[in-house]
């Protein structure tokens, strides 16, 4: 059986660039302590605030398809559909909170 390429995404890095996009300075402190999971925890709702509940997992799902095209060697994918290549890859997502995030992931 081929090895399967594997590469972990941190919601934590999206919610992160999302708050710096809006001039809020997000934490930045490596430890994972029970400040910094509720202040991440409070950007993610925040984020979400807009009324799009799946905002992370769709910014998510845009990362895979970047980490996707410059495995293959594409720079700017556009639009267009990110063709498999036959390699096996696998794409671990981490501390997912809402409901409907899980639901568009389940759905793509």
């Amino acid at each position: 059986m081929a090895a399967i390429d594997v590469e972990i995404l941190k919601v934590r890095a999206v919610i992160s660039a999302w708050a710096t996009q809006q001039g809020i300075q997000p934490p930045t402190t490596t430890d994972n302590n029970l400040k910094t999971t509720s202040a991440f925890q409070d950007l993610g709702d925040k984020m979400r605030s807009g009324g799009d509940h799946a905002i992370v997992a769709r910014e998510l799902i845009q990362r895979i398809r970047l980490t996707r095209s410059a495995k293959l060697g594409i720079k700017d994918p556009g639009e267009e559909p990110v063709r498999p290549d036959g390699v096996r890859r696998a794409y671990i997502i981490g501390s997912i909170r809402h409901p409907a995030e899980v639901e568009l992931l389940c759905r793509i």
